[in-house]
């Protein structure tokens, strides 16, 4: 009986959360995969934002970053699009995410590892790499389509530069190189060539 009374006051709870107001947060993600409170409010109905997006200002605790990027998803729920593209809900919080790129960055590589948030990670998958016209890198995200390798990322591990274009991008750096198909990385022993993003806006 006890064990019935608990999942009953489960489902109670649940649906009593369910009908509850729903609170509304937004946050930003920079180049870098750093997470920023994105502090909006409404003025003659224009929505203001912070101006200030730096080291300092961003969010660093490592398991709310983790939490965070762990329920982040692509904004199913139609409100506040095509600005905030991505969701992370949280209880009775829905938080609304909006990105300078991709939802997901990948701010480190350990080992055959990218990471994102503060220690998320997903196996690198070279033979799926992506280049854009800005001569920004992508890899495989866990939520949406592509998630950008941040430029230290790019340059430290993978001797890739982020720059101005792909054909400065592999003047520059030893291990991507041009062929008559397009651009190829050696990684280790291995060649693998790297798609051509098409640009979004």
């Amino acid at each position: 009986a006890g064990r019935w009374q608990g999942k009953r006051m489960m489902r109670r709870g649940v649906r009593w959360i369910s009908s509850a107001p729903t609170r509304e947060y937004f946050y930003f993600v920079d180049l870098h995969g750093r997470l920023y409170l994105d502090e909006c409010h409404e003025e003659s109905g224009t929505r203001t934002r912070r101006k200030v997006f730096n080291f300092a200002t961003s969010l660093k605790e490592p398991k709310f970053l983790d939490f965070f990027f762990r329920q982040l998803r692509v904004n199913d729920l139609g409100k506040y699009l095509p600005t905030y593209q991505y969701l992370s809900p949280c209880g009775r919080e829905m938080n609304f995410v909006r990105a300078a790129d991709t939802g997901v960055v990948f701010n480190r590589m350990e080992g055959e590892s990218l990471v994102y948030a503060h220690n998320l990670r997903m196996s690198f998958q070279p033979s799926k790499l992506k280049i854009s016209s800005e001569g920004r890198v992508y890899h495989p995200s866990p939520v949406g389509a592509d998630a950008l390798i941040a430029s230290n990322v790019v340059q430290q591990v993978l001797q890739v530069g982020l720059y101005t274009s792909p054909a400065a991008l592999t003047r520059c750096q030893h291990n991507i190189r041009i062929t008559d198909s397009g651009y190829v990385l050696v990684h280790g022993d291995k060649e693998f060539g790297i798609e051509e993003r098409e640009d979004v806006h």
